[in-house]
């Protein structure tokens, strides 16, 4: 995390709790060690938390956790949890995600779906010019004059076609020098589709941005109402690479031949869909019956597209060629445009997948933003920047060095104000030519702006909006509780082997075998003399139970192994035989031979180890009972008996 934004973050974490004062008509609940809890964040949890439970708690009962909560943030703040890098960077990015949802423009998102619905009754047909953005920003301006020059010629007599071909960069340029034909909504980016369908007809565009395809300018050469779409199964017999569409010739006489075997079946009143399902070379559209839904202008190739809208309901075409191969098509159903709904869905999804119109629309969202905030540049400071890099005549390391060493007020967002020092520390470590230096440390002033104004409106945010405030202050305090009760109760009950053991010895009678357990080591070897070898090495050498595997592996490597075990009859066939006077079982490992080393059969368990998995549970449940009733000792919880009676009353039960 950048050191400057280190502050904003904190600002931001601490707005969560602190805003909540002057959050209207939201009394406080309760104070746990001096600091507020408004009523809404207890609310929010307690019917969370309800929703989860198959048996809802009552409120007195869900009260007692919440207080063991606060209190275990309250410890977690205490220690500093809070103030940590790890913390404040894994916060950051909580807090930019959670309040994605929240941070766009209702009103221009409305806008742009309302032009889009409008727009989705109308096709246009359109002829584009399309050239490279270039590398950089210096670059893309010398693109934009002469796509300009391009568009000068089109208007003075040139023929758009002819200036397509030799100029665009689109590829189908060799086929149709340009010419796009009947465009619809939802099928090409937003810059290009907006322009598309506001041009007037006959006219032609100024060139245009379309990150990150390139630069456009698009003539409109004819508006129509949409033709609606049609509802259509169809039967394909592949000629070719369906993927590639490419047809093989040798194919072709073949799936002719097939096609037209179906289509007269087909037209004699057999099922259509049956023969889909046994014919169709379409596996996705065949398991439906050949349907392949609604479709309207130019979401099929277009000979299938033309095919369609021509048949009636119910009528079934003739054979018709596509580059995918031979189709017969049964006209199902049309409607006059895609119902409201359907439309809705695709514009909600087109908000969150439109890379251009997400990217547009945060901007606009931005820019409204460094208004309210009165987020800009320093005009005077930018100025005494270019000077130095002028001065200079490149930017380099020399000039970081002067705006780091003397720091100019070079923008400023709400009570934040941006220096050079801080964009110089930004900047990468190479040089540039005077002016596009200057033009990349403009960009990174921008962005550190923008950067800015995102955390002011989080925190604003933070402040109006209840239900963003509640969701991220649980986001908060589950980070801090996570990471003070994992070095509290989790890490401590299983790293603490003296605590745990004492634990054991405390409460050994709550802990029994339903049947006798072997306990001890078993060694595994590849083979008699090995194993022979082992039990002479044990036999000589006094050596700690936490040093035995080591100990094995350092004298015989690969050939023996040791492992500690405790368990019951039936759990392990080799721990049967050692034991329980089971057969000895076929063996496929490499470990032939095996034996018990200080090894014995106990009824119930000895120590800690015994049993641990149950033990270390307990222990761990222990230790957070003990440390709840520290905490209850050392922080001061007040609850309002008023405002908790007023929750109880609208919630009983």
């Amino acid at each position: 995390m950048k050191k400057h934004l280190i502050p904003v973050i904190l600002l931001a974490a601490g707005a969560v709790a602190a805003a909540v004062a002057s959050a209207p008509k939201d009394p406080v609940l309760m104070t746990v060690n001096g600091k507020k809890v408004p009523l809404s964040e207890f609310l929010y949890l307690y019917e969370k938390n309800n929703k989860q439970q198959q048996q809802p708690q009552s409120v007195d009962e869900y009260m007692d956790m919440f207080i063991n909560y606060k209190l275990k943030v309250a410890a977690a703040e205490e220690a500093g949890c809070d103030t940590t890098a790890a913390f404040i960077n894994e916060f950051e990015n909580y807090a930019t995600e959670l309040a994605a949802p929240y941070m766009r423009d209702s009103e221009a998102e409305a806008e742009v779906a309302a032009k889009i619905k409008a727009n989705s009754r109308r096709n246009v047909d359109v002829s584009h010019i399309l050239i490279p953005l270039g590398d950089n920003a210096a670059q893309t301006k010398i693109n934009l004059h002469f796509m300009d020059s391009l568009r000068t010629a089109i208007l003075n007599g040139s023929d758009f076609g002819e200036i397509a071909l030799k100029y665009s960069e689109d590829p189908s340029k060799v086929q149709n020098m340009g010419h796009l034909g009947w465009i619809t909504t939802n099928r090409f980016p937003y810059p290009f589709e907006e322009v598309a369908f506001s041009t007037p007809v006959g006219t032609i565009s100024e060139p245009f941005v379309d990150a990150p395809f390139g630069i456009h300018i698009i003539k409109v050469n004819e508006v129509r109402n949409d033709p609606g779409e049609v509802h259509a199964a169809h039967i394909l017999k592949l000629c070719g690479d369906r993927r590639m569409r490419k047809l093989d010739p040798t194919r072709d006489s073949v799936a002719k031949v097939q096609i037209d075997s179906l289509y007269q079946i087909a037209i004699t009143g057999a099922d259509f869909a049956e023969l889909a399902r046994a014919n169709s070379d379409d596996p996705g559209s065949a398991q439906e019956g050949g349907d392949v839904g609604f479709f309207g202008v130019s979401r099929m190739v277009p000979e299938f597209e033309q095919a369609a809208f021509a048949l009636k309901d119910g009528e079934i075409s003739q054979p018709v060629k596509t580059s995918y191969g031979y189709h017969i098509i049964k006209r199902i159903g049309w409607r006059e445009c895609t119902p409201d709904d359907v439309l809705d869905q695709t514009i909600n999804i087109r908000f969150k997948s439109d890379n251009a119109l997400s990217t547009m629309l945060a901007r606009q969202y931005s820019d409204k933003n460094r208004k309210l905030y009165k987020a800009d540049v320093i005009p005077a400071g930018m100025n005494k920047v270019k000077e130095i890099i002028e001065k200079t005549g490149k930017y380099d390391s020399t000039v970081t060095a002067a705006l780091i060493a003397n720091p100019i007020k070079i923008a400023k967002a709400g009570n934040k104000v941006v220096t050079s020092n801080e964009i110089a520390a930004e900047m990468p470590a190479q040089e540039f030519a005077a002016e596009p230096g200057y033009n990349l440390f403009e960009g990174y002033v921008q962005q550190h702006i923008d950067k800015i104004v995102d955390e002011l409106s989080r925190e604003t945010l933070a402040q109006n909006n209840a239900d963003y405030r509640n969701l991220l202050n649980e986001y908060r305090d589950g980070i801090l509780l996570f990471d003070v009760s994992n070095a509290k109760v989790w890490e401590r009950s299983n790293k603490d082997r003296e605590g745990l053991e004492a634990y054991f010895q405390a409460n050994k009678d709550k802990y029994h075998f339903e049947t006798p357990h072997y306990k001890g080591y078993v060694v595994m070897a590849k083979n008699d003399s090995v194993a022979d070898l082992a039990k002479q090495f044990l036999a000589e050498n006094t050596i700690d139970a936490d040093s035995l595997e080591t100990a094995i592996n350092k004298r015989f490597g690969r050939e023996a192994s040791i492992k500690r075990v405790i368990g019951s009859k039936g759990q392990n066939s080799i721990v049967d035989y050692i034991a329980f006077g089971e057969p000895k079982p076929e063996n496929k490992s490499i470990w032939q031979s095996y034996f018990g080393y200080k090894d014995k059969v106990i009824a119930e368990p000895e120590e800690a180890l015994d049993i641990l998995g149950p033990v270390t549970a307990d222990y761990a449940q222990y230790l957070e009972q003990e440390w709840v009733k520290e905490l209850r000792n050392k922080y001061k919880v007040k609850v309002d008996e008023k405002v908790f009676k007023s929750i109880k009353n609208s919630h009983q039960q």
